[in-house]
């Protein structure tokens, strides 16, 4: 409104009479200042910033144009004035309407803008919502591949499980061609191949050339899909051939009609189940000579005894000789029965606290005359060795028997040359669980160990697992008996030990005893009493019970003979009715161990304590006391001696139980009954 009321009020200004006052023409400048300013304020909240400019432009040449007719006014150019006053109207005209133009293509193109600016918005909303879409997308499937990760992982393990790493050999191999597509570890090493030298066979090279004809024609006849198992052989990459057995299936591996084997090697089985076999041969053969030995021993003990007595009373030389040869054989039979009973390990043990060096320099210095100067004998003993509980008899046997074998080895390949040597070497031997395998008896642990080495003839294969069998010998007919080893076997198996043997034709052999290191003896024999040349007899009744009638009968004879009053019973139950009846007179109880009729002697000597806790009792066996139901020598006034024995050996035992101090109360037998006496009172 104030530029257009400005023309009006310039014009009436040139023409009044006042126009001539210069302050009038700066009052209408200040008013179009003001009408410009109120006008750009509200252009500027209508239009923006640059439609404000070009109105600001416009009050600036309305501006310009009162100062021009200021000049002129001031200068009286009058016409001047005048026309510069009709001319203001029309430019204002003209730049009002070229300002309204430009005002209404502004607004429209901001309305193209913002129309755009709204599409633009509507685009990257659905753009926005897009990519939301196929970021949870692709998080599922990202979520989905680690699963399938996952899943593969456990199938890769279970896999190297099952197969890769399964102890047994496996493999797989293509049904039509028969090559190897993938083995296991355990094949590797079983076999001596490498996975590349498996891929370039094929499965019937693995067999024997015996059983390559078989394996193809099953494999013809196999129906598909059907598990398959049979035995058969394999060889290895050095060429051994091994028994196994093959389990087997149909599978597609890598699109390929192939067959996954999984192989059972059979030698370990078949060396088990021939040991078994060999142990339980063993086993009878040992009962068997155990039976035998005891009664021959029994029989021997009749021999023996009558010959004795009858020597005792015999003046005639030729008889007295004739019955020496008698003694003499039977103790030789006797010495033959011992072998046999430490084979069957049934021998009676004398155990006692051994250091394993000072055995072998006391068997050494013994064996040294016996094997001869033309062959040395060597001994190398480990230091700190503990000691073993053992029978020294027994042990010096063992060695003896040895180095006696290795003597007869090194004679037997021909000629001595000088270097031939017999060594004795101990020392103190760890067992580990997987050393176990070799020998059926083997155990883990600290063992001490006796190895007798010989440079002799050696032995082949094929006779190693018989020879500790009694009464088999590579020697002459005449030069062995077949019982030395078979001895050594019994002795080391009744010592809780075991042997085992290396030998090779040509290159001699070596023997390796191994016993248990001692630890506190449980068991411990009385020492055999002393042989005297005089028999000790007494008047004191005695109580035999024997169930062999030619044995009681001889020990009878002899009893009589030193003085004393025998009562007999041929059983423990017929011992225990004569107990009832004549308890008070009996003043010892001499006893066989095993007996008929389900009664041993230490049970008899038990019952019988139960009314005379005092009662002194002596035990004979042809078996070990133990045979005869548990440790005798525990209990306080019992002892023991082993048949066949002698006359004066069993008169001076007797007597010396008799005579013996009477230690019961402080016995451990007198404790555990009172103990069950006040249990019965209460």
């Amino acid at each position: 409104m104030a530029a257009s009321m400005a023309p009006d009020l310039l014009f009436w200004l040139a023409w009044s009479n006042e126009g001539m006052n210069f302050d009038g023409y700066r009052i209408a400048a200040g008013v179009i200042q003001v009408g410009v300013a109120c006008c750009a304020l509200r252009l500027n909240r209508r239009y923006g910033t640059r439609r404000v400019g070009w109105f600001l432009f416009g009050g600036l040449l309305l501006l310009g144009l009162t100062q021009t007719t200021q000049n002129l006014l001031s200068s009286g150019n009058v016409q001047a004035v005048a026309f510069l006053m009709l001319l203001t109207p029309v430019l204002l005209f003209i730049g009002v309407t070229w300002l309204d133009l430009l005002l209404k293509e502004s607004v429209e193109k901001e309305s193209q803008i913002e129309r755009a600016r709204e599409e633009l918005k509507h685009r990257f909303d659905q753009q926005a919502q897009d990519l939301q879409q196929a970021n949870a997308a692709l998080k599922t499937e990202i979520a989905q591949r680690e699963a399938h990760e996952r899943s593969l992982e456990q199938s890769e393990a279970q896999y190297r499980l099952l197969f890769t790493e399964n102890p047994f050999p496996m493999w797989v191999y293509d049904s039509k061609t028969l090559e190897f597509l993938t083995v296991n570890h355990a094949a590797e090493k079983h076999y001596g191949y490498t996975m590349a030298e498996f891929r370039k066979m094929t499965a019937k090279e693995m067999r024997h050339t015996d059983d390559v004809g078989m394996f193809l024609e099953q494999m013809t006849k196999l129906p598909k899909g059907q598990l398959s198992r049979w035995a058969c052989r394999h060889r290895r990459k050095d060429g051994r051939t091994i028994e196994v057995e093959e389990s087997g299936g149909d599978l597609c591996y890598n699109g390929i009609a192939a067959r996954l084997v999984l192989i059972s090697d059979l030698s370990d089985h078949r060396r088990l189940e021939e040991q078994l076999r060999h142990a339980q041969k063993m086993e009878a053969i040992g009962q068997l000579a155990g039976g035998v030995a005891h009664d021959f021993n029994n029989l021997l003990t009749v021999i023996d005894g009558h010959a004795s007595l009858l020597q005792s009373v015999t003046k005639d030389p030729e008889r007295k000789h004739a019955l020496e040869q008698v003694i003499g054989a039977s103790r030789r039979a006797a010495s033959l029965t011992r072998q046999l009973l430490a084979f069957s390990r049934r021998q009676v043990v004398q155990p006692a606290t051994i250091h394993p060096n000072e055995l072998a320099q006391n068997v050494s210095k013994m064996l040294a005359r016996l094997i001869g100067e033309d062959i040395r004998l060597k001994t190398k003993l480990a230091t700190d060795l503990p000691c073993i509980h053992a029978d020294p008899g027994m042990m010096e046997q063992v060695l003896m028997n040895l180095v006696v074998n290795g003597r007869d080895a090194i004679h037997s390949k021909g000629p001595l040359k000088g270097d031939d040597q017999i060594s004795i070497t101990t020392e103190l031997v760890t067992v580990t669980e997987t050393q176990t395998w070799r020998n059926r008896e083997t155990r883990a642990g600290e063992f001490v160990c006796f190895r007798v080495l010989d440079t002799g003839c050696g032995m082949p294969p094929e006779m190693l697992p018989r020879l500790f069998e009694p009464f088999f010998t590579t020697k002459d007919i005449g030069k062995g008996t077949g019982l030395g080893l078979a001895t050594v076997y019994g002795i080391v198996k009744q010592h809780s030990g075991w042997l085992e043997v290396d030998s090779k034709v040509g290159f001699g052999s070596q023997f390796r005893v191994f016993l248990p290191p001692m630890e506190k003896a449980s068991v411990e024999a009385s020492p055999p009493p002393s042989a005297g040349p005089a028999a000790i007899g007494g008047t004191e009744t005695i109580l035999l019970v024997e169930d062999e009638d030619l044995v009681r009968g001889v020990a009878k004879d002899i009893l009589k003979r030193g003085g004393y009053q025998v009562i007999e019973a041929n059983c423990g139950a017929a011992a225990l009715g004569v107990w009832k009846k004549r308890s008070h007179e009996i003043d010892l109880v001499l006893t066989d161990m095993v007996m008929p009729g389900g009664m041993t002697g230490r049970q008899l000597a038990v019952e019988l304590r139960r009314t005379k806790p005092n009662l002194k009792v002596l035990f004979v066996s042809g078996y070990s006391p133990s045979r005869g139901g548990g440790d005798i020598n525990r209990l306080e006034g019992m002892r023991f001696i082993p048949k066949p024995y002698q006359p004066h050996q069993i008169l001076t035992a007797i007597r010396e139980q008799i005579d013996a101090k009477d230690t019961f109360e402080n016995s451990i037998f007198a404790r555990r009954l009172a103990t069950h006496a006040s249990a019965a009172l209460r």
